[in-house]
């Protein structure tokens, strides 16, 4: 009895050192004061640029707010401005804005932005470097501010210190770094469908769970051993994936989340629906298949190829296999060995550590994040911040992905243009909303410089002579205080009217948001 007790006390002793490793692991993964503060700045520049050129609204998504990227963690930003059909032409415009930036001839702009390319996808997307780090622009994107919504709801809810963020910070990590097996653009997992993952796990295992390395555990373990031939992930268990998206609750306890709880986030953070999508979308099974929790038609497996759905099912296995082994050595040397288990990881932070030092840094050093495991911040996100974000986002959306009908028809009639209602909305929106602490509500100056420069353009077709060589506002800066006490401020219109044609291929006419031709 005795010895079975010492045994006892030995594994308990040792899983706690194991627990203090992976805690001291995750301090050095998660963000910092500085990169957050970093992230934050390059976040405001981009937001003030596309808003000071566009009737726009530019919120930030993803890993960024939800305060759970990688120090190689992109920004995503999206941008809400003009109609679902004028995505391509208003991402044109972007790029040409963005590229802009490090032409213009005798200004200096706040942070170099370099490598800007239009990825025409099922999602478009603008993709830059802004001061080192990759940005993602995308547009009309409700469904990812639903998404971190959603997400940070969860974290509070299960609360025991931000449990649920850093046991997604070590899984990420993990898959990133150690598997790389993270990345849908490359066909494996998506980051929302990890996040999902990560969440079932709560859903089914939560009494259990006391730190992120009892998560990581839990995690390679079960999906190592998932049957995914046969069924897709769901939080409420295991979908055969001939009936799904169709939920069935099979768990041996109470769920975390109930049926209520998802129900009520659905309708509260749910992409609106419109006669446009009034059909539901079947769920389309592939070799991976991930419910998403506030869209069931939605597969968030849907981007993983049959290939790479071996590749990250064998990673599940040698995972959990590893780590097995690391937690059955002797106390003494579980630190070493769980720093060996990291060792990517580690030493990815320590390049970036290095690369930062002055003196060592290369221009072609992408993402190279400062400082980042010093003063490290609460995980805690703004939650009411997202919330307005998201709003302010469906309303913009219900209008956008569908414009009135005499909109329509005089779109098909006209070359390029500029969208009376669609940015009336927007900017009312704007300038109605009082202001609010942690709200994105900034002044409506990106309206006065659109009509600014509207106006500029129709005083030049009448005449008036211009600078040669400038753009029709170099900045958003000083178009914008030229113009701050003679421009109205964007108001709601009965009628949709459309504004004048132009032509883009003209520099001096640039920028102007475009629609269909």
């Amino acid at each position: 009895m005795s010895n079975l007790q010492d045994c006892k006390e030995m594994k308990a002793r040792t899983w706690q050192r194991a627990e203090a490793a992976m805690l001291e692991i995750i301090g050095k993964i998660q963000q910092s004061i500085t990169s957050e503060e970093e992230r934050k700045s390059v976040i405001d520049y981009v937001q003030r640029l596309l808003e000071g050129y566009f009737a726009c609204k530019v919120f930030v998504f993803g890993s960024v707010p939800l305060k759970t990227y990688l120090p190689d963690g992109d920004i995503d930003l999206t941008v809400f401005g003009g109609t679902i059909s004028q995505e391509e032409h208003f991402a044109d415009n972007v790029v040409r804005i963005l590229k802009s930036q490090h032409r213009d001839e005798g200004s200096t702009p706040e942070f170099p932005v370099e490598d800007v390319q239009y990825i025409d996808a099922e999602v478009k997307l603008v993709k830059c470097l802004v001061n080192k780090v990759v940005v993602d622009i995308s547009f009309n994107q409700v469904g990812g501010l639903s998404t971190v919504c959603f997400l940070e709801k969860v974290d509070r809810l299960i609360g025991r210190d931000n449990l649920f963020k850093k046991s997604i910070i070590l899984v990420k990590a993990w898959c990133y770094y150690e598997s790389r097996i993270l990345g849908s653009h490359y066909g494996l997992l998506s980051t929302y469908a990890l996040e999902t993952m990560v969440l079932y796990i709560f859903q089914i295992f939560h009494s259990s769970l006391d730190s992120p390395l009892a998560v990581l555990q839990k995690f390679l373990d079960y999906y190592s051993k998932f049957n995914w031939e046969k069924y897709g992930v769901s939080l409420f268990g295991p979908v055969c994936v001939s009936s799904l998206p169709e939920l069935v609750d099979d768990s041996a306890e109470e769920p975390l989340l109930s049926q209520q709880f998802l129900h009520e986030c659905v309708e509260a953070l749910s992409v609106p629906s419109t006669a446009l999508s009034a059909t539901p979308l079947a769920f389309t099974p592939k070799h991976l298949n991930i419910v998403d929790p506030l869209k069931e038609s939605n597969n968030l497996g849907r981007s993983i190829s049959k290939g790479n759905s071996v590749r990250i099912r064998s990673a599940f296995s040698l995972g959990a296999l590893k780590l097995e082994k690391v937690l059955s050595q002797p106390t003494e040397s579980i630190f070493h060995e769980l720093g060996a288990f990291f060792g990517r990881t580690l030493d990815r932070l320590g390049e970036m550590e290095e690369n930062s030092k002055p003196g060592n840094q290369s221009p072609h050093s992408h993402n190279e994040a400062k400082n980042f495991s010093i003063g490290t911040t609460d995980l805690r996100g703004d939650y009411e911040s997202l919330l307005n974000n998201l709003q302010f986002g469906q309303c913009c959306y219900r209008y956008v992905i569908a414009p009135p009908v005499s909109a329509q028809s005089q779109i098909r009639s006209a070359n390029v243009l500029v969208p009376g209602d669609a940015f009336c909305l927007i900017g009312s929106l704007i300038t109605s909303k009082p202001r609010g602490t942690g709200a994105f509500i900034p002044s409506n100056d990106h309206s006065q410089a659109w009509e600014a420069r509207i106006r500029q353009n129709e005083e030049k077709e009448k005449g008036s002579e211009t600078s040669q060589g400038n753009y029709i506002g170099r900045g958003p800066e000083s178009c914008s205080k030229h113009h701050r006490s003679t421009c109205p401020a964007p108001r709601m219109r009965d009628k949709w009217v459309p504004a004048k044609t132009y032509n883009l291929e003209d520099e001096d006419e640039f920028p102007s948001l475009s629609t269909l031709k």
